[in-house]
Protein backbone atom coordinates (compact mmCIF):
# COMPACT_ATOMS: atom_id res chain seq x y z
CA UNK A 1 0.00 0.00 0.00
CA UNK A 2 1.65 3.12 -1.17
CA UNK A 3 1.37 6.12 1.23
CA UNK A 4 3.97 8.64 -0.94
CA UNK A 5 5.77 8.09 -4.15
CA UNK A 6 7.99 4.95 -3.41
CA UNK A 7 7.05 4.50 0.22
CA UNK A 8 4.91 1.85 1.19
CA UNK A 9 3.31 0.68 4.22
CA UNK A 10 2.40 -3.51 4.99
CA UNK A 11 2.50 -6.53 6.47
CA UNK A 12 4.28 -9.91 5.68
CA UNK A 13 2.05 -10.90 2.78
CA UNK A 14 2.59 -7.38 1.18
CA UNK A 15 6.66 -8.07 1.87
CA UNK A 16 6.20 -11.45 -0.29
CA UNK A 17 4.23 -10.19 -2.80
CA UNK A 18 6.73 -7.63 -3.82
CA UNK A 19 9.37 -9.95 -3.67
CA UNK A 20 11.88 -8.72 -6.11
CA UNK A 21 10.51 -5.45 -6.58
CA UNK A 22 11.63 -3.68 -3.15
CA UNK A 23 14.96 -1.93 -3.16
CA UNK A 24 14.48 -1.21 0.76
CA UNK A 25 12.76 -2.94 3.48
CA UNK A 26 12.55 -1.82 7.01
CA UNK A 27 11.21 -4.93 9.06
CA UNK A 28 9.65 -3.73 12.51
CA UNK A 29 8.54 -7.20 14.22
CA UNK A 30 9.50 -9.08 17.63
CA UNK A 31 12.22 -11.73 18.25
CA UNK A 32 11.70 -13.13 15.26
CA UNK A 33 12.64 -10.52 12.37
CA UNK A 34 15.68 -11.24 11.71
CA UNK A 35 14.71 -14.67 10.08
CA UNK A 36 12.83 -13.76 7.31
CA UNK A 37 13.19 -15.03 3.41
CA UNK A 38 16.32 -14.67 1.98
CA UNK A 39 16.88 -11.31 0.02
CA UNK A 40 18.64 -10.44 -2.80
CA UNK A 41 22.20 -8.74 -2.43
CA UNK A 42 20.53 -5.44 -3.75
CA UNK A 43 18.59 -5.02 -1.23
CA UNK A 44 19.24 -3.03 1.93
CA UNK A 45 17.45 -4.63 4.86
CA UNK A 46 17.20 -2.71 8.19
CA UNK A 47 15.24 -4.76 11.29
CA UNK A 48 13.80 -3.75 14.88
CA UNK A 49 12.55 -6.13 17.20
CA UNK A 50 9.98 -4.45 18.82
CA UNK A 51 6.54 -5.95 19.67
CA UNK A 52 3.13 -4.54 19.19
CA UNK A 53 2.38 -3.83 22.98
CA UNK A 54 1.48 -0.06 24.00
CA UNK A 55 4.41 -0.28 27.00
CA UNK A 56 7.36 -0.68 24.37
CA UNK A 57 9.18 2.01 23.64
CA UNK A 58 9.30 3.15 20.26
CA UNK A 59 10.16 6.79 20.35
CA UNK A 60 14.02 5.03 21.12
CA UNK A 61 13.96 3.48 17.43
CA UNK A 62 12.67 6.46 15.57
CA UNK A 63 15.71 8.19 14.69
CA UNK A 64 17.32 4.90 13.17
CA UNK A 65 13.81 4.11 11.31
CA UNK A 66 13.48 7.61 9.97
CA UNK A 67 16.81 7.82 8.86
CA UNK A 68 16.81 4.61 7.01
CA UNK A 69 14.00 5.88 5.23
CA UNK A 70 15.26 9.10 4.18
CA UNK A 71 18.53 7.51 2.99
CA UNK A 72 16.14 5.25 0.79
CA UNK A 73 13.66 7.38 -0.72
CA UNK A 74 16.99 9.91 -1.93
CA UNK A 75 18.96 7.41 -2.80
CA UNK A 76 15.92 6.74 -6.15
CA UNK A 77 17.60 6.87 -9.65
CA UNK A 78 20.99 7.70 -7.75
CA UNK A 79 22.96 4.63 -7.30
CA UNK A 80 25.31 3.54 -9.15
CA UNK A 81 23.79 1.47 -12.49
CA UNK A 82 25.10 -1.90 -13.93
CA UNK A 83 26.74 -1.90 -16.49
CA UNK A 84 24.49 -1.88 -19.71
CA UNK A 85 21.40 -0.98 -17.62
CA UNK A 86 21.36 2.46 -17.82
CA UNK A 87 19.98 4.18 -14.85
CA UNK A 88 19.21 2.51 -11.83
CA UNK A 89 15.67 1.98 -10.59
CA UNK A 90 13.68 4.02 -8.25
CA UNK A 91 13.28 3.27 -4.51
CA UNK A 92 10.81 1.28 -3.46
CA UNK A 93 10.81 1.08 0.61
CA UNK A 94 8.69 -1.24 2.49
CA UNK A 95 8.15 -0.48 5.92
CA UNK A 96 6.12 -3.84 7.48
CA UNK A 97 5.27 -5.59 10.57
CA UNK A 98 3.58 -8.60 10.69
CA UNK A 99 -0.04 -7.25 9.77
CA UNK A 100 1.19 -3.87 8.57
CA UNK A 101 -1.53 -2.13 10.97
CA UNK A 102 0.06 -1.16 14.19
CA UNK A 103 3.75 -0.79 14.23
CA UNK A 104 4.81 -0.24 10.68
CA UNK A 105 2.16 2.44 10.04
CA UNK A 106 3.41 4.25 13.53
CA UNK A 107 7.10 4.35 11.98
CA UNK A 108 5.80 5.54 9.15
CA UNK A 109 3.34 8.26 10.40
CA UNK A 110 6.57 9.30 12.30
CA UNK A 111 8.28 9.57 9.05
CA UNK A 112 5.44 11.86 7.62
CA UNK A 113 5.23 14.18 10.74
CA UNK A 114 9.39 14.82 10.78
CA UNK A 115 9.51 15.48 7.11
CA UNK A 116 6.34 16.69 6.19
CA UNK A 117 5.26 19.00 9.42
CA UNK A 118 1.93 17.33 9.60
CA UNK A 119 0.45 16.67 13.07
CA UNK A 120 -0.46 12.74 14.23
CA UNK A 121 -3.85 13.24 13.47
CA UNK A 122 -3.21 14.17 9.51
CA UNK A 123 -0.35 11.71 9.15
CA UNK A 124 -3.06 9.34 9.59
CA UNK A 125 -5.27 10.03 7.33
CA UNK A 126 -2.86 10.40 4.72
CA UNK A 127 -1.86 6.71 5.37
CA UNK A 128 -5.38 5.27 5.56
CA UNK A 129 -6.01 6.67 2.35
CA UNK A 130 -3.79 4.01 1.13
CA UNK A 131 -4.18 1.48 4.26
CA UNK A 132 -8.17 1.69 5.88
CA UNK A 133 -7.17 -0.45 8.92
CA UNK A 134 -4.15 1.13 9.82
CA UNK A 135 -4.55 1.66 13.59
CA UNK A 136 -1.35 1.93 15.70
CA UNK A 137 -1.70 0.57 19.50
CA UNK A 138 -2.93 3.15 22.27
CA UNK A 139 1.25 3.34 23.97
CA UNK A 140 2.13 4.04 20.21
CA UNK A 141 -0.82 6.91 19.58
CA UNK A 142 0.44 8.22 23.04
CA UNK A 143 4.08 8.26 21.85
CA UNK A 144 3.37 9.79 18.53
CA UNK A 145 1.81 12.47 20.53
CA UNK A 146 4.41 13.24 22.65
CA UNK A 147 6.57 13.17 19.35
CA UNK A 148 4.59 15.93 17.90
CA UNK A 149 4.96 18.07 21.12
CA UNK A 150 8.68 17.88 20.65
CA UNK A 151 8.35 19.11 17.81
CA UNK A 152 9.11 15.68 15.74
CA UNK A 153 12.85 15.73 17.76
CA UNK A 154 14.37 13.25 20.12
CA UNK A 155 15.95 15.33 22.60
CA UNK A 156 17.05 13.38 25.90
CA UNK A 157 16.88 16.89 27.82
CA UNK A 158 13.64 17.46 26.85
CA UNK A 159 11.56 17.43 30.04
CA UNK A 160 8.44 15.47 27.95
CA UNK A 161 11.03 12.94 26.76
CA UNK A 162 12.80 12.25 30.15
CA UNK A 163 9.34 12.27 31.63
CA UNK A 164 8.05 9.49 29.00
CA UNK A 165 11.13 7.52 30.02
CA UNK A 166 10.60 7.68 33.59
CA UNK A 167 7.03 6.38 33.21
CA UNK A 168 8.66 2.99 30.54
CA UNK A 169 11.38 2.45 33.75
CA UNK A 170 7.88 2.50 36.38
CA UNK A 171 5.77 0.62 34.23
CA UNK A 172 8.67 -2.49 33.87
CA UNK A 173 9.59 -2.09 37.48
CA UNK A 174 5.99 -2.88 38.44
CA UNK A 175 5.49 -5.25 36.33
CA UNK A 176 8.90 -6.81 37.70
CA UNK A 177 8.06 -6.16 41.15
CA UNK A 178 11.36 -5.56 41.95
CA UNK A 179 13.92 -2.57 41.10
CA UNK A 180 16.82 -4.32 41.39
CA UNK A 181 17.62 -4.34 37.13
CA UNK A 182 17.06 -0.45 37.96
CA UNK A 183 20.60 1.05 39.74
CA UNK A 184 19.98 4.38 40.36
CA UNK A 185 22.80 6.86 39.30
CA UNK A 186 24.53 4.60 37.30
CA UNK A 187 22.19 2.52 34.80
CA UNK A 188 20.32 3.78 31.29
CA UNK A 189 16.95 5.80 30.91
CA UNK A 190 15.39 2.10 29.59
CA UNK A 191 17.45 -0.61 27.81
CA UNK A 192 17.88 -0.30 23.93
CA UNK A 193 18.06 3.44 24.27
CA UNK A 194 21.48 3.26 22.59
CA UNK A 195 22.14 6.77 21.07
CA UNK A 196 19.74 8.77 22.84
CA UNK A 197 20.32 7.41 26.14
CA UNK A 198 21.13 8.87 29.58
CA UNK A 199 21.83 8.34 32.83
CA UNK A 200 18.29 8.32 35.02
CA UNK A 201 19.44 10.36 37.94
CA UNK A 202 22.05 13.10 38.92
CA UNK A 203 24.97 13.04 40.90
CA UNK A 204 24.29 16.41 42.57
CA UNK A 205 23.28 20.20 41.81
CA UNK A 206 25.31 21.43 38.96
CA UNK A 207 27.20 24.50 39.82
CA UNK A 208 27.54 25.75 36.68
CA UNK A 209 23.57 25.25 35.69
CA UNK A 210 21.40 27.97 34.78
CA UNK A 211 18.32 26.60 36.79
CA UNK A 212 15.53 29.21 38.10
CA UNK A 213 15.07 28.02 41.49
CA UNK A 214 16.41 25.45 43.85
CA UNK A 215 14.79 22.83 46.47
CA UNK A 216 15.92 23.39 49.91
CA UNK A 217 15.17 20.93 52.83
CA UNK A 218 13.39 23.10 55.84
CA UNK A 219 15.31 21.93 58.08
CA UNK A 220 18.86 21.77 57.29
CA UNK A 221 18.93 23.96 54.00
CA UNK A 222 20.54 20.82 52.10
CA UNK A 223 19.75 21.37 47.99
CA UNK A 224 17.49 18.48 47.56
CA UNK A 225 16.71 19.29 44.00
CA UNK A 226 16.99 21.95 41.06
CA UNK A 227 14.15 23.12 38.51
CA UNK A 228 15.54 21.06 35.82
CA UNK A 229 15.07 17.81 38.11
CA UNK A 230 11.31 19.03 38.61
CA UNK A 231 8.42 16.86 36.60
CA UNK A 232 5.83 19.63 35.25
CA UNK A 233 2.02 18.76 35.47
CA UNK A 234 -0.75 20.41 35.19
CA UNK A 235 -4.58 19.93 36.65
CA UNK A 236 -6.65 18.01 34.78
CA UNK A 237 -9.07 19.36 33.04
CA UNK A 238 -11.99 16.71 33.84
CA UNK A 239 -13.60 16.82 37.61
CA UNK A 240 -11.21 14.44 39.32
CA UNK A 241 -12.80 11.47 41.69
CA UNK A 242 -12.41 12.63 45.22
CA UNK A 243 -9.99 9.87 46.92
CA UNK A 244 -11.58 8.88 50.16
CA UNK A 245 -9.06 9.69 52.27
CA UNK A 246 -9.65 13.08 50.92
CA UNK A 247 -12.68 12.61 51.66
CA UNK A 248 -12.53 11.77 54.93
CA UNK A 249 -10.31 14.74 55.72
CA UNK A 250 -13.36 16.85 54.78
CA UNK A 251 -12.19 17.92 51.05
CA UNK A 252 -14.57 17.77 48.26
CA UNK A 253 -12.72 18.75 45.16
CA UNK A 254 -9.28 19.18 43.76
CA UNK A 255 -7.21 22.11 45.26
CA UNK A 256 -6.06 24.95 42.84
CA UNK A 257 -2.32 24.91 44.69
CA UNK A 258 -0.31 21.94 44.52
CA UNK A 259 1.25 21.04 47.81
CA UNK A 260 4.15 18.74 46.28
CA UNK A 261 7.10 19.08 43.45
CA UNK A 262 7.28 16.01 41.64
CA UNK A 263 10.74 14.92 40.81
CA UNK A 264 13.29 12.88 39.04
CA UNK A 265 15.04 10.06 41.11
CA UNK A 266 17.91 11.50 42.48
CA UNK A 267 20.89 9.61 43.99
CA UNK A 268 20.22 10.73 47.97
CA UNK A 269 16.73 8.98 47.25
CA UNK A 270 18.29 5.75 49.28
CA UNK A 271 15.30 4.55 49.36
CA UNK A 272 14.25 4.34 45.77
CA UNK A 273 17.74 2.20 45.41
CA UNK A 274 16.95 0.16 48.13
CA UNK A 275 14.71 -1.73 45.75
CA UNK A 276 11.30 -0.68 47.14
CA UNK A 277 8.06 0.13 44.74
CA UNK A 278 7.16 2.97 47.46
CA UNK A 279 7.86 4.61 50.11
CA UNK A 280 9.34 7.63 52.48
CA UNK A 281 11.77 9.88 50.95
CA UNK A 282 14.35 11.43 53.44
CA UNK A 283 16.67 13.84 53.12
CA UNK A 284 20.07 13.12 52.46
CA UNK A 285 21.58 15.14 55.28
CA UNK A 286 19.23 15.19 58.78
CA UNK A 287 17.19 12.47 57.65
CA UNK A 288 13.83 14.51 57.93
CA UNK A 289 11.01 13.26 55.76
CA UNK A 290 10.62 15.61 52.85
CA UNK A 291 8.37 13.58 51.07
CA UNK A 292 7.28 9.62 49.58
CA UNK A 293 7.44 8.19 45.77
CA UNK A 294 5.72 5.42 44.47
CA UNK A 295 6.63 3.95 41.13
CA UNK A 296 2.71 2.89 40.38
CA UNK A 297 2.23 6.81 40.68
CA UNK A 298 0.39 9.01 43.57
CA UNK A 299 -2.17 11.82 42.83
CA UNK A 300 -1.33 15.11 43.56
CA UNK A 301 -3.42 17.44 45.35
CA UNK A 302 -4.43 18.78 42.37
CA UNK A 303 -6.18 15.58 41.36
CA UNK A 304 -3.70 14.61 38.80
CA UNK A 305 -2.13 11.90 38.67
CA UNK A 306 2.06 11.70 38.17
CA UNK A 307 3.38 8.77 37.49
CA UNK A 308 5.66 7.19 38.69
CA UNK A 309 5.96 9.60 41.60
CA UNK A 310 8.84 11.18 43.70
CA UNK A 311 7.54 13.95 45.35
CA UNK A 312 8.57 16.42 47.70
CA UNK A 313 5.98 17.76 50.12
CA UNK A 314 6.19 21.84 49.84
CA UNK A 315 5.50 21.95 53.27
CA UNK A 316 8.78 20.23 54.18
CA UNK A 317 11.03 21.94 51.62
CA UNK A 318 11.87 25.85 50.73
CA UNK A 319 11.76 26.54 47.31
CA UNK A 320 14.27 29.08 46.86
CA UNK A 321 14.61 31.31 43.63
CA UNK A 322 18.46 32.37 42.39
CA UNK A 323 20.26 30.03 44.61
CA UNK A 324 21.12 27.03 42.57
CA UNK A 325 24.94 26.87 42.92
Amino acid sequence: MEVREGLWVGGWKELEDGMGEWTHVLSVDGPHVSKAKEFHPSVKRMTVNILDMPQENLLQHLTRCLGFISRALQASGKADAAPGEGESKASKVLVHCHAGQSRSVAIVAAYLMRLEGLSFEEAMDVIKQANPDANPNEGFREQLKLYEKMGCRIDVNNSLYRHHLLKQQGKRAIGQNSLESLEVGTSKLAQGVGQEAEVVASDTVDPESSDDYAILCRKCRSVLAVSSQVIPHSPPEYKAKVPRKWQAQGRTGQIEQCSSVYLEPLKWMEEVESGANEGKLNCYKCHARVGYFSWSGTQCSCSQWVTPAFQVHKSKVDIVYGETK
